[in-house]
């Protein structure tokens, strides 16, 4: 027999020994947008310094780590599922006990974005006995500029503070005459030590319990409201209903063709998704260049999809022409390549 089916030796044939397999092995990333908003992270929910992973809000990374652990160990990802272009959802087991062949208890991690972040935490717990918990979320941030992750450059340096209060941490940064912050809340029970929030639970049997992170930019000492907040519904928020309305609108593909209509609803659900709106006139939507990178109105990009678009949704062109012409160039500007009458990228 070769000597890797060899059997192993064990105190008794019955007792499982060693790690279990993963029951489902999740690669890749996971990308999230709203707007100017949007959240990189892998599929397990966790985003791992020294990746171009991020809460990025207005070309700045506001949030460059964000772990869970329970137990000491990270959650083992089962699965992920986008349900809006700006919300997720994670499901995760803890690492099962040694001589354990599975575990009892299940996390979940909800998340939406939209100028910041909220994510819910919940763990159940589907074993006969209460379980200890203790959950560590690990947090920083560098306030990278968008394109020095995207280039993976290291983050130009700048004075930068720390304060946590509470149940919160907040950071800020100067870089010359750009000031930047990030407060992070997180619920009620949390002990903070440097960039890192522990909680302390017993998980009844067959309960659960859940928490909340909620992440706010700072811009030169302005804090922004996030559009999803803890303890509030996110069914009326301003994405959803927009998403609704979009859908509710469009034209709908009638056809025996699978993949015909498999690809213009896709499209569709995309455009959607890379709508970005003018805070000055929000009744205006334009056609963002790409995501995640590109979140924002360009001339050619913008102008191109929209035409292409016309047959969808004739109001977008009407939106890319009225905000391309709102913001067409004036004077000459060499710190931002702006001329008379040129327009933008």
């Amino acid at each position: 027999m070769p000597e890797h089916y060899a059997p192993r030796r064990m105190a008794d044939p019955w007792n499982f020994e060693g790690e279990s397999a993963s029951l489902s092995h999740v690669s890749g990333t996971l990308t999230l947008v709203e707007g100017s908003s949007f959240c990189i992270s892998s599929r397990s929910g966790d985003m791992v310094p020294g990746l171009p992973h991020g809460l990025f809000f207005q070309d700045t990374r506001f949030l460059s780590r964000l772990q869970v652990e329970i137990n000491e160990q990270a959650p083992e990802p089962l699965a992920a599922a986008v349900s809006e272009p700006f919300s997720a959802v994670v499901a995760a087991r803890t690492r099962p006990t040694p001589g354990k062949a599975d575990s009892h208890l299940m996390v979940f991690r909800s998340r939406w974005i939209g100028r910041g972040m909220r994510e819910d935490i919940e763990i159940r717990n589907f074993g006969d006995e209460p379980a200890y918990c203790s959950l560590v979320i690990a947090v920083d941030v560098d306030f990278a500029n968008l394109f020095e992750v995207k280039e993976g450059r290291q983050p130009q340096a700048g004075e930068r503070s720390f304060e946590a209060k509470g149940g919160s941490l907040t950071y800020r940064t100067q870089k010359g005459s750009v000031r930047r912050g990030v407060h992070v809340e997180f619920g009620p029970g949390a002990v903070i030590a440097g960039g890192r929030a522990t909680f302390e639970v017993i998980v009844p049997a067959s309960g659960s319990w859940s928490t909340c992170i909620q992440v706010s930019p700072i811009i030169d000492e302005q804090p922004i409201e996030p559009r999803y907040k803890c303890g509030e519904s996110v069914d009326r928020s301003t994405p959803v209903q927009r998403l609704a309305r979009w859908r509710s609108q469009i034209p709908m593909l009638q056809t025996d063709h699978d993949d015909l209509r498999e690809v213009v609803g896709r499209s569709a659900e995309d455009l959607g998704a890379l709508r970005i709106f003018d805070p000055d006139h929000p009744e205006r939507a334009v056609i963002a260049a790409g995501a995640p990178w590109f979140m924002t109105l360009f001339g050619r990009d913008s102008l191109i999809t929209s035409w292409f678009a016309l047959i969808v949704d004739p109001d977008l062109a009407l939106g890319v022409l009225q905000t391309l012409a709102r913001f067409q160039g004036t004077t000459v500007d060499p710190r931002n390549d702006e001329e008379p009458g040129r327009i933008l990228h």
